[in-house]
C-alpha cells in the first residue's frame, strides 16, 4: 500500500471517529445532560399563598404533608392505606409523573405508579409551608416546589395538584410532578458548572 493511500485511510478513520464522537456528544447533551441551578425555583411576580381561607389552607397543607410523608417513608406495604386516605377510588383521578409516558388514570393505575416510585425513585422533599393554595367551594388547587434526593445527587421538582372535598375530606383528583431543570443547549457548554447528568 502506498503512503498516499495509507494517509487517506487514516484521514477517513479520523473523520469517522470525529463524526461518531460528535453524534455521541449530541445524543448525550440532548438526552442526559440537564441544566440545574441547584437553587430553589425562582418565581416571577408577587409572592402569594393563594386565596384559600386559613382553615382550608391548613387542611390542604395537611394533605400535602401526607403525600410527602408517603414518598419519604416509601413503605410499599402501606400503599393501600395511603391511597385510600388521599385519592378517591374512581377512574377520574390522574397522576402525571416526570417522564413523558407517566400519565396514570384511575385509582388502580395511580396506586401501581406510586408503588413503583417508592420502590425505585428518590426521597421527595416538598416545600409544603410555601405552597400556593387557592380554593373555591369544594375544589382547591395547589402549586409548590421541592426536590428529589437520590443517593449521590438531587434534582429540583415542581408539584401541582387539584383536590376536591369529598364527604368533608380533601382528596387529590390530579397530581402533576415536573422536573424544574431543562435540557442542555450548546451555549451551556460554556458554563460547565451548571451541567448535571440526569437520572
Amino acid at each position: 500500500m502506498s503512503s498516499g493511500a495509507g494517509k487517506a485511510i487514516r484521514r477517513l478513520v479520523a473523520a469517522l471517529a470525529l463524526l461518531g464522537l460528535g453524534f455521541f456528544s449530541g445524543w448525550l447533551a440532548s438526552n442526559r445532560v440537564r441544566i440545574s441551578s441547584g437553587e430553589v425555583e425562582k418565581v416571577r411576580g408577587p409572592v402569594s399563598q393563594g386565596n384559600a381561607t386559613e382553615a382550608t389552607r391548613q387542611e390542604i397543607l395537611e394533605r400535602l404533608r401526607a403525600l410527602q410523608d408517603g414518598y419519604l417513608k416509601r413503605d410499599v406495604n402501606a400503599i393501600d392505606g395511603f391511597m385510600t386516605d388521599l385519592f378517591p377510588r374512581t377512574d377520574a383521578v390522574q397522576c402525571f409523573g416526570t417522564d413523558a409516558e407517566e400519565w396514570n388514570r384511575g385509582f388502580d393505575a395511580i396506586s401501581k405508579f406510586i408503588r413503583t416510585d417508592w420502590a425505585n425513585w428518590g426521597d421527595v422533599k416538598l416545600n409544603v409551608d410555601e405552597a400556593t393554595v387557592s380554593a373555591q367551594g369544594d375544589t382547591a388547587w395547589v402549586a409548590l416546589n421541592g426536590h428529589v434526593e437520590f443517593s449521590t445527587k438531587w434534582r429540583p421538582i415542581r408539584v401541582t395538584a387539584t383536590l376536591a372535598r369529598i364527604n368533608g375530606k380533601w382528596m387529590f383528583e390530579q397530581v402533576v410532578f415536573q422536573w424544574i431543570d431543562r435540557r442542555a443547549e450548546l451555549k451551556d457548554l460554556l458554563h460547565p458548572g451548571t451541567l448535571k447528568i440526569a437520572r
